[in-house]
């Protein structure tokens, strides 16, 4: 698929709750094996992706990366930093990787703290224009919190 883009565009690479491991995933993979060196990827409450050697790499391979994370989601927050198998006594380390941007929420529940449209409501009270731009367009991408 990434045969039928142009590699002198930009490539955005976005992803919400486990489609943003996904796409952390997808950016390295790209940015190493195809000629999309440098795609920009956007990420909202996604879980730590990888260990410090994984992360390092990251960090110098995808060149911007837009973590966008509610410090009352849950998710995020997952897996822990420090985990020990109780089934093989291995431990390990997961770490996050580069470009968080934090925000603050509660829309009432764990659930309603991780939803993307809560993330959307809560951005476009920085950016209102945006979000009626956004909700106009014919795309029709306009998350409604109420139903979430």
């Amino acid at each position: 698929m990434l045969s039928l883009l142009q590699p002198n565009l930009p490539l955005f690479i976005t992803g919400h709750s486990l489609g943003g491991a996904l796409a952390t995933l997808a950016a390295i993979d790209i940015a190493t094996n195809t000629t999309f060196a440098s795609p920009t990827v956007y990420t909202f409450g996604a879980p730590r992706v990888g260990d410090p050697p994984f992360v390092k790499a990251y960090n110098c391979t995808v060149p911007i990366h837009w973590r966008i994370q509610n410090k009352f989601d849950i998710v995020p927050h997952l897996p822990t930093l420090v985990y020990h198998s109780p089934h093989t006594d291995e431990t390990y380390f997961y770490l996050h990787v580069k470009g968080e941007v934090q925000r603050s929420f509660r829309y009432g529940s764990v659930s309603s703290n991780h939803v993307l449209s809560s993330y959307f409501l809560n951005l476009s009270e920085d950016m209102p224009q945006i979000a009626s731009a956004i909700c106009a367009s014919p795309l029709g991408f306009c998350p409604n919190a109420e139903s979430s």
